[in-house]
């Protein structure tokens, strides 16, 4: 077992520790930076030479590192038993998940045969009402991996459509099967989505956005999706929400006759947006972005600072550019525009960005925040009057 620890640390890239990092802020557990197919390459050698013992590193308790895990699933994937005792192996490893990256990675490894695909459906079900974020992760990769076929899609799309754990990466995990369920079973996925179906706001609309990326979902269909996403003043309010923020310098800043180049910068960096309350933007893009950049551009009266910063987007690095513009009494400030490399981000794809940079930062985005009285209490406004007049014509 220590033999197997001195190879994983071998492998360790410093540079890629940083970037993996940022990708997979879940985890608990010390990372090394070792790279996918390096891990795989080290799991294929383990099974290979009988001089690894790798049945005591792979039921061993002692979890220190990041990529311990990730690689005692490899090995179990690669072994060559039958799936009883693979399945053995999975119950000592999945209670060690705390990252998407490992579900994903070990999962398509473990080469489920057809003949097996009931003895495995039993299994992962035993985690699907699981507290645990990444248990109830595990089982839905694993739908997505081996189980969208036509002896089990009607189960899968109603399992997933019972599924009410709140984390992140299940919501994301159940949008992205029903997306690649949808390519295949694109009018038995199209139906369901039309349907009164029990999915929540942002996993619904994150099906539709993953559907409408592919290039495998038809034209027409796509244009169909774009017309379903669901939208009520909530959501379209949030999206100002995003772009309004706080006031959090604004005495400071008045107060001084000449406001230099770092004061404005500043206004940003300890700024926050309403909607992410206690986070300061500047930390946030810390923790997101590499080679970040800020720069003040003066126009007549208008003040704007461009941030810009480096990040993967699609898998590719790419550079994202956020304008915020600081209104002419330094009162508050907001973002005006938002590029990815060229391309102008509408207000739907800022969102996204925003709550990825958010996520990734630590924070949680309120969603139950009213833009026009800035806070929970929607009582005196009168487009929460009108919007509960509304649902009471309705119903």
């Amino acid at each position: 077992m220590n033999e197997i620890i001195k190879e994983l640390e071998k492998l360790k890239e410093e540079n890629y520790k940083k970037f993996n990092q940022k990708l997979c802020p879940d985890t608990k557990k010390e990372m090394l930076g070792i790279r996918i197919p390096k891990l795989r390459q080290l799991a294929q050698h383990i099974v290979k030479d009988e001089e690894y013992n790798w049945k005591e590193f792979v039921v061993s308790e002692n979890i220190k590192y990041f990529e311990e895990v990730i690689l005692q699933g490899l090995i179990v994937g690669y072994l060559k038993i039958d799936l009883e005792e693979k399945i053995d192996y999975l119950k000592y490893i999945i209670p060690r998940i705390d990252s998407w990256a490992m579900t994903d990675t070990i999962i398509p490894t473990l080469r489920i045969k057809k003949e097996k695909l009931k003895k495995y459906w039993d299994f992962i079900l035993n985690y699907v009402n699981s507290e645990n974020e990444f248990e109830v992760r595990f089982c839905i990769v694993s739908m997505l991996n081996y189980f969208l076929i036509d002896e089990y899609i009607d189960d899968v799309i109603n399992i997933l459509n019972q599924i009410s754990h709140e984390g992140y990466y299940v919501r994301m995990a159940i949008a992205w099967t029903l997306a690649e369920a949808g390519i295949k079973y694109n009018n038995k996925i199209m139906e369901f989505l039309k349907q009164n179906n029990n999915l929540d706001k942002f996993t619904y609309n994150k099906t539709l956005q993953k559907m409408i990326e592919s290039y495998r979902i038809p034209p027409k269909d796509k244009e169909l999706l774009k017309k379903m996403k669901r939208k009520d003043w909530k959501s379209n309010k949030n999206v100002l929400l995003y772009l309004a923020v706080s006031k959090k310098y604004e005495e400071e800043i008045k107060s001084m006759e000449n406001i230099t180049d770092d004061k404005y910068i500043g206004l940003i960096c300890n700024g926050e947006f309403n909607a992410i309350p206690n986070f300061k933007i500047g930390e946030l893009f810390e923790s997101f972005f590499d080679n970040i950049n800020y720069n003040v551009i003066k126009e007549e009266e208008n003040v704007f600072v461009d941030f810009t910063g480096e990040a993967m987007c699609d898998d590719e690095p790419c550079t994202i550019l956020i304008r915020f513009e600081i209104d002419k009494n330094v009162e508050e400030f907001e973002i005006i525009q938002v590029k990815v490399d060229e391309d102008v981000l509408n207000e739907v794809e800022t969102m996204d960005l925003l709550e990825d940079i958010a996520y990734i930062g630590g924070a949680v985005i309120e969603s139950d925040h009213c833009c026009d009285c800035d806070s929970g209490d929607c009582s005196h406004c009168s487009h929460c009057d009108d919007e509960e007049d509304e649902n009471k014509k309705e119903d």
